[in-house]
């Protein structure tokens, strides 16, 4: 109620259905309420396959501590414990590209070029959203033969 914009929380089991996900909520005009709405790890992961600029691109949202809110295959978003299921950390997730981007401390919001296992690439982290207050980035990876296809061929 004290805060302006839009709030996302951190992921967190719902009670409800033992999903994990996110909530989002905003201040109404007046500021007498609140709107909220629980978004699941699995919807922001079928959203990201939408994203996805080539067929090898990388894409993934992650939060502060980098463990993986969103990937567009699923079945590598949770690592299965003993009694529960946790999210993957990126690390956990083995994307090379990824690893490449968070380890070389690329700038957010800067699109960099760069060779990974002899394959070029360019890459970029940004911040999910500027009006938002939360802590996610979004790690972008696209393989330029890919991306530029169009142009080498001409």
């Amino acid at each position: 109620m004290h805060s302006d914009g839009i709030k996302i929380t951190p992921p967190y089991v719902f009670f409800s259905t033992k999903d994990i996900g996110v909530t989002v909520a905003i201040r109404t005009a007046r500021g007498d309420a609140v709107i909220a709405m629980d978004v699941t790890v699995n919807d922001f992961s079928r959203m990201l396959a939408s994203l996805r600029i080539t067929p090898a691109s990388e894409i993934a949202i992650v939060d502060q501590t980098n463990h993986v809110v969103a990937y567009p295959d699923q079945g590598r978003l949770f690592v299965n414990e003993k009694n529960h299921s946790r999210l993957s950390s990126l690390e956990e997730l083995g994307i090379p590209v990824f690893d490449y981007l968070v380890s070389n401390n690329i700038s957010k919001d800067v699109l960099i070029s760069f060779n990974d296992s002899n394959k070029d690439w360019y890459g970029l982290i940004a911040p999910v959203s500027d009006f938002a207050s939360s802590n996610f980035k979004i790690l972008i990876a696209i393989p330029s033969r890919e991306l530029l296809e169009g142009v080498w061929d001409h």
